[in-house]
């Protein structure tokens, strides 16, 4: 039997690690139809009991991602300009009956306005929020096959950059990968000022809630990979 030189052997055993965890690594991108971030806000102030409780649908997200072993890394972004204001489908799927009412056309297109404006999120100069999550696996829940992560999550809102870390939940299968996440968040955490009105007697109170729902399907590269 010809013994294989160590000249040839190491080199081998390199590429085929480099293999396997190429493998491994499995690449999704985001489908935008099928995901979205529910942002719910609450009223405050003297004059609160004139206000409403809103929720804000972030649609239109793209974005791509890897998952490993143990590990997700994401890229995601958002466009102010497609986000939805309290719609009637989705207000009367809530659990929550304080999201259930539909809201009157003016309120609707009052918050869109004073969302988009220069005070808020002046999409007319940043027209997109991009999001970058690097999540490590905390546990795996065998049963319902899903993993539980720690995110460590930065959002470049308006130029500027914030970091901070949430807990998700992801679930793959043949299908694909769905990724959710429950969270709360302080207008200043993002650098924004919450609306006010009639000198602060009317305005939105902390915290802003998230509802993430991400779903995401294999792409091109895993075949380029195999």
């Amino acid at each position: 039997m010809q013994r294989i030189s160590s000249h040839y052997f190491i080199p081998l055993i390199l590429l085929l690690v480099i293999a396997t965890a190429t493998n491994a690594e499995q690449q999704y991108r985001v489908i935008p139809e099928e995901s979205a971030v529910y942002v719910y806000t609450e009223k405050a102030g003297l004059a609160g009991f004139l206000g409403h409780r809103h929720l804000i649908s972030l649609q239109g997200i793209e974005g791509h991602g890897k998952l490993s072993e143990q590990s997700i890394h994401a890229e995601l972004r958002f466009y102010p300009h497609q986000f939805v204001v309290d719609d009637p489908v989705i207000r009367q799927q809530q659990q929550d009956k304080k999201y259930q009412g539909v809201l009157a056309e003016s309120a609707i297109t009052g918050t869109r306005k004073n969302m988009l404006g220069n005070k808020l999120l002046d999409a007319e100069h940043y027209p997109n929020i991009d999001v970058a999550l690097d999540c490590q696996q905390l546990e795996y829940d065998q049963p319902l096959k899903q993993n539980q992560y720690q995110c460590n999550t930065q959002i470049t809102i308006k130029g500027q950059s914030f970091s901070h870390s949430i807990k998700a939940i992801a679930t793959e299968d043949d299908n694909g990968l769905s990724v959710s996440a429950q969270f709360s968040l302080n207008h200043q955490d993002l650098g924004l000022t919450p609306f006010s009105a009639a000198g602060g007697s009317l305005k939105v109170a902390p915290p802003l809630t998230f509802n993430a729902q991400i779903v995401a399907k294999h792409s091109a590269a895993n075949t380029q990979n195999e």
